[in-house]
C-alpha cells in the first residue's frame, strides 16, 4: 500500500519541526486513543438518562456515541504480516555461544512490514546472541540521522543476489570477511523466507564465513572462520 500526502492540514504539523517528536509516528498513538474514545463512550452511555430530553440533549449523546463508534471502522481494515519465527530460535541457545555476534539476513531495517522480524527471531531466542543491526535513531559523523546501522559487505552482496545479480568476485570475500571479524561477528545466519530461493544467499555465506554452514531448524548457521 503506497502512502499518499492529501495535503490536508491537520494538528500533528504542529510537531513537524520539533526535534525526536517530529520522527514520531502517529499510527503508533492509536492504540491509546481507541483506548481513551472507548472509555468517554463508556462514560457517556452510563450517563445517558442524566442528559436533558430532546436532540441537543441525549439525541446528540447518541449522535456522538455513533460517530465514535463508527470512527473505528472498518475492524477488519488493519494490514497483517506473518511473524511466526523459525523453529530454530526456540532453541537457539542450543546451537550458539553466549558470546556470540550474529549478522542474519534478512537484516533488521526500518521497513514497514518485515523489517523488525530479525529482532524478535532474537527475542525468541531469549537474546542467545548479540546482533549487528536494529531499527533505531541515531547519527555518526557522516550521517545526521541512522535509522539502521550501515550495510555491510556481506549485506551488500546478500541484497545484489536477491536482486538476482550475479555472484560476487572472488576478491570481495576477503573484504567482507574482515569486515565481519572487525564487527566482532562470530556466525552468520541466513534465514530462507517463503517464496524465495536463497540458494545464492547460501553459497555467498560459506564463501564468506569460510564454513559449508549447517541447517538447524529452517535457519542456515555458518560460523566464521577467525
Amino acid at each position: 500500500m503506497q502512502r499518499q500526502d492529501l495535503h490536508i492540514w491537520l494538528p500533528w504539523q504542529l510537531l513537524s519541526n520539533v526535534p525526536l517528536l517530529s520522527l514520531a509516528e502517529p499510527d503508533r498513538l492509536q492504540i491509546f486513543i481507541d483506548l481513551f474514545i472507548a472509555m468517554i463512550v463508556a462514560l457517556w452511555m452510563d450517563r445517558l438518562s442524566k442528559f436533558p430530553p430532546g436532540f441537543v440533549g441525549r439525541g446528540g449523546a447518541r449522535l456522538l456515541i455513533t460517530l465514535a463508534v463508527v470512527s473505528w471502522l472498518p475492524a477488519g481494515g488493519v494490514r497483517t504480516a506473518a511473524a511466526t519465527p523459525p523453529p530454530f530460535f526456540a532453541t537457539a541457545g542450543d546451537h550458539l555461544r553466549r558470546n556470540d555476534v550474529a549478522v542474519t539476513f534478512p537484516r533488521p531495517d526500518a521497513t514497514w512490514v518485515g523489517g523488525a522480524l530479525p529482532m524478535r527471531w532474537q527475542a525468541e531466542s531469549g537474546f542467545a546472541y548479540r546482533s549487528t543491526g536494529g531499527s533505531f535513531l541515531t547519527s555518526d559523523p557522516t550521517h545526521p540521522i541512522l535509522f539502521s546501522t550501515p550495510i555491510n559487505y556481506f549485506e551488500a552482496g546478500c541484497f545484489d543476489l536477491a536482486a538476482g545479480k550475479p555472484p560476487p568476485e572472488d576478491k570481495y570475500v576477503p573484504v567482507a570477511r574482515q569486515e565481519l571479524l572487525h564487527l566482532g561477528v562470530t556466525v552468520l545466519l541466513v534465514v530462507p523466507q517463503p517464496g524465495k530461493d536463497y540458494t545464492s544467499i547460501e553459497q555467498w555465506a560459506a564463501r564468506v564465513s569460510g564454513s559449508p554452514g549447517t541447517h538447524e531448524g529452517g535457519v542456515w548457521l555458518y560460523r566464521l572462520a577467525g
